[in-house]
């Protein structure tokens, strides 16, 4: 999986305005928060994750591709908490927003507008990252799927989950 992560991060780097930014760079584990945390500071635009299927189908050939469900999640709340411990927010030094002087009615909405976008922007990518690998290769879904995965339920930045092959025939 990290050489597949490794060739998309060469053809995105080779798009001019483009910089692809791998989480890991080796074979090792990095926690879920941690991966999220990790783009965060990169400033990502988005995020995704390869890895392979966990369940055998017939065509050992295939490829899916999941974003979060709606929803507030965990992670979400840490965000929201991060976002409101945070000096430099919107109208303070980086242009964040600022939730910590707003009612909590009002944090909610700005919340579920944020979630609203980034959920949306995913399903929107991910469309477009299936049409483009059903050119190359068999979809084991012809639409994106959705799934609560914790490396999806960023509120912040777009995700995607593209599961490449199979644990049985990586």
């Amino acid at each position: 999986m990290l050489e597949i992560a490794r060739r998309l991060a060469a053809e995105v780097n080779g798009t001019e305005g483009f910089k692809a930014v791998l989480v890991r760079d080796g074979d090792y584990y990095i926690g879920l928060r941690q991966r999220t945390a990790l783009a965060r500071e990169q400033k990502a635009d988005f995020l995704s994750r390869y890895t392979p299927m966990p369940l055998p189908v017939h065509d050992l050939k295939a490829v899916r591709c999941m974003r979060s469900q709606r929803g507030a999640t965990s992670e979400t709340a840490q965000w929201l908490a991060d976002s409101e411990n945070r000096s430099d927010l919107i109208g303070g030094v980086d242009g964040n927003l600022s939730l910590r002087d707003k009612d909590q009615v009002l944090r909610g909405v700005l919340l579920d507008l944020t979630m609203t976008a980034t959920l949306n922007d995913s399903l929107s990518i991910g469309g477009q990252v299936l049409e483009q690998l059903g050119r190359i290769n068999r979809l084991h879904k012809s639409r994106v799927e959705q799934a609560g995965f914790m490396v999806l339920k960023s509120p912040d930045i777009p995700s995607l989950l593209i599961e490449v092959g199979f644990i049985s025939n990586p």
